[in-house]
């Protein structure tokens, strides 16, 4: 096919019956309507650089390091609602007494009572 060109083929249910469940057509571009158009577009701004002051691009630390500290407040935040719960006469029943499983001096939340996860990664 070329570029421009879409086949589309759809089914029915039982009760809904499509009479034309393949048709093919053409999207029609004009290209120099496009090209003018494309001309009155304005550069996104940077709004925040990872290069270093040594024009290093730090991103993929950077977005290592936001991955780890989300784990790590989910951490926190799992930490806290159990210790909630099980301080609370109305809620205790709702968690068993659990053996939590430290990690490099972090408590794993998911590993209560089985061993499923080793690592935090």
């Amino acid at each position: 096919m070329i570029q421009g060109i879409f086949v589309v083929s759809v089914s029915d249910n039982f009760d809904e019956r499509i009479d034309k469940k393949i048709f093919h057509a053409e999207i029609v571009v004009d290209n120099d309507k496009v090209a003018a158009e494309a001309k009155a577009y304005k550069k996104i701004p940077e709004i925040l650089s990872f290069v270093d002051s040594h024009g290093e691009d730090k991103m993929k630390q950077e977005i290592e390091a936001n991955y780890r500290q989300i784990k790590l407040d989910i951490v926190d935040v799992i930490e806290s609602e159990l210790e909630r719960i099980k301080n609370d006469s109305d809620l205790q029943h709702l968690v068993q007494s659990y053996k939590a499983k430290r990690i490099g001096g972090i408590v794993n939340p998911f590993c209560f009572q089985h061993d499923y996860l080793t690592s935090m990664d």
